[in-house]
């Protein structure tokens, strides 16, 4: 299997993970005191079928339960985040934040009828002196 790391800055916050030149997954250390990397999981997930095998019939979380002996068993291996937009949204007030910021990161129009982070469809029809916004 496969997981997509993203970079941040204050790896502290997470679980970081430990991988070689190549990928492949070493280990997954939780919440740092010390730098170890700053490489996280982005929560994006590439898994063969046969991983559903290894979920038991209880609560799981694969991150915490079998990713790491996937790891240990030489058989998770890890992609980087290629365009590095990515936002923890765990938290209710993380999770406006990162709205926001992904209307302003995909906003590609600059028209007098659209206030602040916006982001609307090609087919809208929007009628002369309409305002959009913000945060639509």
């Amino acid at each position: 299997g496969s997981i997509v790391l993203a970079n941040v800055e204050d790896p502290s916050r997470f679980g970081v993970i430990v991988a070689e030149p190549d990928g492949k997954v070493n280990s997954f250390v939780e919440k740092p005191t010390y730098f170890i990397s700053n490489k996280i999981n982005a929560g994006i997930y590439l898994l063969n079928v046969s991983v559903l095998d290894r979920i038991p019939e209880r609560f799981c979380m694969i991150e915490k339960e079998i990713f790491p002996q996937m790891a240990k068993e030489q058989r998770l291996y890890s992609l980087p985040l290629e365009n590095n937009f990515w936002f923890d949204i765990g938290r209710p007030g993380d999770y406006l934040i990162g709205q926001g910021a992904y209307l302003k990161y995909y906003n590609t129009k600059s028209s007098g009828d659209y206030v602040g982070n916006v982001l609307v469809d090609p087919s809208t029809v929007i009628e002369e002196g309409c305002k959009i916004g913000p945060n639509v």
